[in-house]
């Protein structure tokens, strides 16, 4: 990673932040979200209890290798983990249990998803004869979680 950085010039150590000051905010004493912000985060996370948590269908991932459009499915996949993030800050500022329900069902949709692998990190991976879908399971060239590079 530190390769990656220097070829960009960047100072890593400014980037990261250090490991003395890491905190879960499980671990915190008495943890807590700035009220402006945490507001900000219910009032749209109130919005996403109505939406519809996004479809992602196999034809839509098959869609890269057609057509090459990335935002297809990228949009929705990034929707989900937008989702999840806001109601579980959302959740944890407010204490209420309003968004459980709604970030537990979000979760459940991001376990369920046949891979985590973005559809253009798989230029290089065997496809299925025929799909042009690329063979996630069932050789030994795809053992990756692709956890967004």
């Amino acid at each position: 990673m530190a390769k990656i950085f220097a070829r960009k010039n960047y100072d890593v150590s400014k980037l990261l932040l250090p490991y003395n000051e890491f905190r879960l905010f499980l671990d915190m004493e008495s943890p807590s979200i700035d009220k402006d912000k945490g507001m900000q985060v219910v009032e749209m996370a109130e919005k996403l209890l109505d939406e519809e948590i996004p479809f992602l269908p196999l034809s839509l991932y098959r869609d890269f290798f057609i057509t090459g459009n990335r935002a297809n499915f990228e949009s929705k996949n990034f929707k989900r983990r937008s989702m999840c993030y806001t109601l579980a800050i959302a959740e944890a500022f407010e204490k209420k249990g309003r968004f459980t329900d709604k970030l537990i069902d979000v979760i459940w949709a991001i376990l369920e998803e046949s891979t985590w692998i973005l559809p253009a990190h798989t230029v290089h991976s065997p496809t299925i004869p025929g799909t042009e879908v690329p063979e996630v399971y069932g050789t030994d060239m795809m053992h990756g979680i692709d956890l967004f590079s």
